[in-house]
């Protein structure tokens, strides 16, 4: 039997590492100790980030970057094989893979996420994307729907279904079609590993609350945190479900308060 995923742990205040899979991770900067996003550096923070007891690493999905002098974020890891090669050199902590919709189809990426799942004896999850930089996209020739959150719908029903399902599964929607698709093994967790999606007007809260477990926001005031936590929860009790939310911080550490800043102002540059 497999133990409860970290993010269904008992701290009620979860706290994880986001975006170590990229160059620069969130601090777009030139100062010499910016995150180079080496397999190494990966590698340790997750270890270290595994001991301390924290709840999850989650990577961004990044394919050509914002460029500039730095080629911002152009050297990422690919986040199912990141996810994958953590998984075996920790023994705790959630990993989970970042997804864009519109470029990975459902039946591969339930195969690749179960396979993540079973490596991790349980500790998988996903960030669903619905949208990004057209450019990007464009990298593939693949057009931004109109309504992206329908077709991450359906996305995540054929995923589902596909790990329920003990026959093969034939599906007609308006975004896919499959016939006789099979995907075994299915994940360890039941229905299928946590999930989260960012999410900041109504169509995309509205899918998060609808199929999701947990919203991941963004806000520069504290006393906005309130608002943002109501607001899921409302759209989550007209479903019937209970969804969580994560928000980012940027943890400047230094010796004393002056140092820190002085740092923090020298990353704002």
């Amino acid at each position: 039997m497999i133990k409860a995923h970290p993010l269904h742990g008992p701290n009620k205040l979860k706290l994880g590492v986001f975006s170590t899979n990229a160059d620069g991770g969130l601090a777009i900067t030139d100062v010499p100790e910016r995150w180079t996003a080496s397999w190494q550096d990966n590698l340790t923070a997750a270890q270290i980030a595994d001991r301390a007891g924290l709840e999850f690493m989650l990577p961004i999905a990044r394919w050509r970057g914002f460029g500039g002098r730095n080629k911002v974020r152009e050297w990422s890891f690919e986040t199912f094989t990141w996810a994958a090669a953590l998984a075996t050199a920790t023994e705790q902590i959630g990993l989970f893979m970042t997804v864009h919709v519109p470029l990975v189809h459902p039946l591969y990426a339930a195969k690749a996420l179960a396979t993540v799942d079973h490596i991790s004896q349980g500790r998988a999850g996903l960030n669903i994307v619905c949208g990004w930089n057209p450019k990007e996209f464009g990298m593939f020739g693949t057009p931004l729907v109109e309504k992206g959150y329908d077709q991450a719908a359906e996305w995540i029903e054929i995923l589902e279904r596909l790990y329920a399902s003990a026959e093969p599964l034939d599906y007609e929607g308006s975004y896919y079609t499959l016939e006789e698709a099979v995907s075994r093994p299915a994940s360890l967790q039941v229905p299928r590993p946590v999930t989260m999606n960012a999410a900041f007007g109504g169509p995309g809260r509205d899918f998060a609350a609808a199929r999701c477990d947990y919203l991941f926001t963004t806000f520069s005031e504290m006393s906005d945190a309130g608002k943002h936590v109501a607001d899921i929860r409302e759209r989550a009790d007209k479903v019937g479900r209970d969804v969580g939310v994560y928000t980012v911080a940027h943890v400047v550490c230094r010796p004393t308060m002056e140092e820190a800043r002085a740092l923090l102002h020298a990353l704002c540059r």
